[in-house]
């Protein structure tokens, strides 16, 4: 007869798990490899001085394990604690099948054993980041979203923020809603969502909603198309602006108004002279970049000292297109300040004409939004992290049905 590693070569070679043959009292007749490996030993030969009984921390589940067998003729993954010989916990589950031996050969045990610790700790692993990731879907202000694409689409799920902030009565009631009926332009939402299906991916679109109670409010929506088994769905972030807006409105209405809700809303405002090269900070903008009001008109240089070296080229693109009188659309860029922290700032300009039409003063806003940044990609990391051990379960899942099939074909061999 061939012996069982001769047998099951391939099946070792594909899968990687513990095989053995053993007496029925335990004692190992012959062991493979990878079940040297998973005991703990340097050798085969170590191994088969060795009883199966000894890798079990509870002798129990051996007894139970051999009088399953006795009586069914098999038993197939059966998981239990188990210890190696370096003293180390492990998880294991074990096939077994019965060989009532015959012309010679005694009757033994064939088994598979499969080492399943990183799997099972993968599971708790997955469990507690699944608890976070909801405490923090949860707790956060950041409206967060699951839709469908298309230009009227479906909401998929939200959490509390997005009910509140789209005028919900509930959960149910957003999710029976139509996403473009929040647009107040009824185009926009085809325009988002074409855009978000060509580029993969929309950040920081700023775009005015009608919440489902009649609100006005404007948002930053910034959000990516995933694949998943529901076919495409664009997962994103809506963060309320409108605070921010009405300062925007406001802007060349009240200087006083003005620097009130800047100080609350960490927006500041600023002027630059595009013929003189001086710039004029409003004391909020001063906040922001860490240092004190100085009443007179700044250099140009002065900010760009502030500016985070992998950004100096966006800036100076944009001062290019202001000297061909084009106006910067709003973007972002970081900040170093005197103590080394970063900031992310969000930037949108306006522009005054002289009388022959050339671009002479430009005017605008920043506001702070490193904490938002800070909760988008920590966001974006608990999804990146459940959908790594997402594949490792499903991975884990594919390689245990192969299990099943190979041990099958085992007990039809023995039959």
């Amino acid at each position: 007869m061939d012996n069982l590693l001769n047998k099951c070569g391939n099946f070792f070679n594909i899968l990687n798990v513990g095989l053995y043959r053993s007496t029925l009292d335990g004692k190992f007749i012959e062991v493979n490899p990878a079940l040297v490996k998973i005991s703990g030993l340097e050798s085969a030969e170590e191994l088969l001085k060795h009883n199966v009984i000894e890798i079990y921390r509870n002798p129990e589940n051996r007894k139970e394990i051999v009088e399953k067998i006795k009586k069914e003729g098999s038993i197939t993954l059966y998981s239990f604690p188990a210890r190696n010989f370096k003293g180390e916990n492990i998880l294991t589950n074990v096939s077994v099948i019965f060989d009532k031996g015959g012309n010679g050969v005694e009757p033994h045990l064939d088994g598979v054993v499969q080492d399943i610790t990183e799997l099972e700790e993968s599971k708790d692993k997955l469990s507690e980041i699944q608890e976070r990731y909801q405490d923090f879907i949860r707790d956060t202000n950041l409206a967060i979203f699951i839709s469908t694409p298309g230009p009227v689409g479906k909401f998929i799920e939200a959490n509390d923020a997005a009910i509140k902030m789209f005028g919900a009565d509930s959960r149910e009631d957003l999710l029976n809603r139509k996403p473009s009926d929040l647009y107040a332009d009824p185009e926009a939402r085809g325009m988002a969502s074409d855009e978000l299906v060509k580029s993969g991916f929309i950040r920081n679109k700023e775009i005015e909603l009608l919440n489902y109670k009649g609100k006005k409010i404007w948002v930053v929506v910034s959000a990516i198309l995933k694949k998943t088994d529901q076919g495409s769905l664009f997962y994103g972030t809506f963060f309320d602006i409108t605070e921010r807006k009405l300062i925007e409105e406001k802007l060349r209405a009240s200087e006083i108004v003005l620097k009130k809700s800047q100080e609350v809303s960490m927006v500041g405002s600023w002027t630059l002279n595009t013929l003189t090269g001086k710039i004029r900070w409003s004391d909020e903008v001063f906040h922001i970049f860490g240092v004190e009001i100085q009443e007179n008109d700044l250099d140009f240089e002065y900010f760009m000292k502030f500016v985070h070296r992998d950004d100096l080229e966006k800036i100076n693109d944009e001062l290019e297109n202001i000297s061909k009188g084009m106006i910067p659309d709003p973007f972002e860029y970081r900040i170093v300040l005197q103590d080394k922290s970063i900031r992310n700032i969000y930037a949108v300009s306006y522009g005054e004409s002289s009388a022959d039409g050339k671009l002479q003063t430009l005017s605008g806003i920043v506001q702070d939004i490193t904490d938002r940044k800070r909760v988008e990609l920590d966001l974006l990391e608990k999804i990146n992290e459940l959908e790594r051990i997402n594949s490792l379960m499903v991975n884990r899942e594919l390689k245990m049905i192969e299990l099943k099939e190979e041990i099958r074909k085992l007990r039809e061999e023995k039959l």
